[in-house]
């Protein structure tokens, strides 16, 4: 039987036919091994040769670090210390220097991956901003601090989903447990309010030599919002635990 297919990984700024993977129910690895399912280019060398594992279920798509070097994001979010964290349409993979994103659908699935340590023409090296390196560093260390459910809702945060009755009913928590876990953030991180967070989240947390946040090549950031939404609405129809 054919394995569904949930959703899929690219590379940013590489064609889908250069380089694309499906996200389905078999655990894939991530990483620059030669055995790895998803084959990272060599040239991204601070890309663990084993980095990460992607799957999904029926409940949707998931990461899980596999005690990577450079770690894990996800928008800027750190998720290398929790079990495993959720995935969805539109959401961008840090993995060191290497943008992944994850995409409904692509043009035309990579045939084969690319040749190792052969970079691809639009891949820019050069050297790392210092002051930048130490603010990601002081951001994943203090990222660890908090607990997978409060990283679960920095997530949804970071997709754009502001209230916490949102937030509670794609967690399936009372508003109330959103509060005091926005509340814990808050005081971990030092912050005030949630413009505070999210700027937090965009300077601090994304890797040397990745892109800066804003807009993946499939649309801006309301393409997370109303993939969130969907969510929350087929949750609730299916009475999803």
């Amino acid at each position: 039987m054919t394995a569904m297919i949930h959703g899929y990984l690219v590379l940013k700024n590489i064609p889908d036919r250069e380089w694309s993977y499906p996200i389905n129910e078999r655990r894939q690895t991530i990483g620059r091994a030669p055995d790895c399912q998803v084959r990272v280019p060599n040239h991204f060398d601070s890309v663990s040769r084993r980095h990460a594992e992607v799957w999904s279920d029926r409940k949707g798509m998931w990461i899980r670090d596999c005690h990577s070097r450079a770690g894990t994001n996800i928008n800027g979010v750190w998720v290398d210390h929790v079990p495993q964290a959720r995935l969805i349409v539109g959401d961008t993979l840090g993995l060191g220097p290497a943008s992944l994103e994850v995409v409904p659908d692509v043009a035309g699935l990579a045939a084969a991956p690319a040749l190792p340590g052969v970079a691809s023409p639009t891949y820019c090296g050069g050297d790392q901003d210092t002051s930048l390196f130490h603010q990601v560093v002081i951001a994943r260390v203090l990222a660890h601090t908090l607990s997978p459910a409060e990283i679960d809702v920095l997530l949804w945060l970071g997709r754009g989903i502001q209230g916490d009755i949102e937030v509670g009913q794609l967690l399936h928590r009372s508003p109330n447990t959103v509060r005091t876990q926005v509340a814990s953030i808050y005081k971990k991180l030092g912050l005030h309010s949630r413009a505070e967070l999210l700027a937090w989240v965009r300077r601090a947390n994304h890797s040397p030599g990745s892109p800066a946040p804003p807009a993946g090549r499939r649309g801006p950031r309301s393409h997370l919002v109303r993939s969130a939404g969907a969510l929350a609405r087929r949750s609730n129809a299916a009475g999803v635990p």
